[in-house]
């Protein structure tokens, strides 16, 4: 805004010193030497740093200070020049700009489009304030003491990734089940981390300011809707594919690692457990660790069944998450 308040007020006083200065002085533009080029850097200057209506306006300045500068120019007003010189005068002052103005007007948008490709890809990649500290040099190194990690992975899929043609299974199957559970993340306001292979990693209760237990029960609320999502997808192909989903809250590390196709990941005991919980679970339902059942079990939000007999390390038994109860069936957002 400073900025714009700046290079107006540079315009109003190049107009001065080159249109009305000229004529009260110097007895015409010129006579000046045409110093009314000079307005020209406005409209370039317009066409990098700000949008294409702007710096079109600002052409449109610089073409009307030329034209109204040889129509005062004194030496018209006392019948020395006619006409038709004024117009060629205009005619050279304008007309080989305008093809400057146009070529580098079409320049300047191709690179803001790159641009912003440039910028839509990265944030697909990381999420905004991560990407704007990076941009800062900043290094992004973050602990959670009480994040909700999901991990998903597909049952089954690596049996039938033999059995299946590749560009169905990766380029249409995975490809469509991917975008909806996008989707899915962006409503809950969760943190998709990374997806590898056909596992799909999420995190709850980073770079938000509403608490873990919001991030455990949105965590789970999408876990129920992703399971949703894969019957339909199935449906939709003739598969019968299923998910498998660990959760577990806990302590854990969200960095950028590498300098070099550089990663957004989870460290520590979060994502280690919600691996376990994974690995351990049944197809098509959701093993929860003790930490996340004691977090969302007051809520009221779910019904549960008893889960696997193996302690997880000391943190006692698990849980699976069989369904919603009541109106959360209807997948209300808390």
């Amino acid at each position: 805004q400073r900025f714009e308040v700046f290079e107006t007020s540079q315009m109003l006083g190049m107009v001065l010193s080159f249109l009305i200065a000229p004529s009260m002085l110097y007895g015409g533009i010129r006579r000046f030497g045409n110093g009314i080029i000079w307005l020209f850097m406005f409209p370039l200057v317009s066409a990098i740093f700000h949008t294409p209506r702007k710096a079109q306006m600002w052409f449109l300045v610089y073409a009307c200070c030329t034209i109204v500068g040889h129509i005062v120019d004194t030496s018209y007003a006392d019948g020395l020049l006619s006409t038709t010189q004024v117009v060629q005068f205009c005619m050279n002052n304008i007309g080989p700009l305008c093809v400057i103005f146009i070529a580098f007007h079409l320049y300047a948008c191709a690179i803001k489009r790159e641009h912003a490709l440039s910028e839509s890809l990265l944030l697909n990649t990381l999420p905004e304030s991560v990407t704007n500290r990076l941009k800062r040099g900043e290094q992004v190194i973050d602990h959670y003491e009480n994040m909700t990690v999901l991990v998903a992975d597909l049952s089954g899929f690596t049996k039938a990734s033999g059995e299946y043609c590749p560009s169905f299974l990766i380029g249409v199957f995975l490809r469509d089940l991917f975008r909806e559970l996008d989707v899915l993340v962006v409503k809950r306001g969760l943190e998709k981390i990374k997806t590898v292979g056909d596992a799909f990693v999420v995190a709850g209760g980073i770079n938000t300011q509403k608490g873990m237990k919001h991030g455990a029960y949105q965590i789970l609320m999408l876990a129920t809707e992703m399971h949703d999502t894969i019957q339909v997808v199935n449906q939709r192909y003739g598969t019968s594919f299923e998910l498998r989903c660990g959760v577990h809250t806990g302590d854990g590390i969200v960095g950028v690692v590498g300098t070099s196709k550089f990663a957004y990941d989870i460290f520590g005991d979060a994502a280690t457990t919600a691996n376990w919980m994974e690995s351990h679970g049944r197809p098509g339902m959701t093993h929860i660790s003790t930490p996340t059942y004691k977090l969302v079990n007051d809520l009221g939000c779910f019904e549960y069944c008893m889960g696997t007999d193996v302690d997880v390390g000391s943190r006692g038994k698990t849980h699976f998450v069989t369904d919603r109860k009541g109106a959360h069936k209807a997948n209300m957002t808390a």
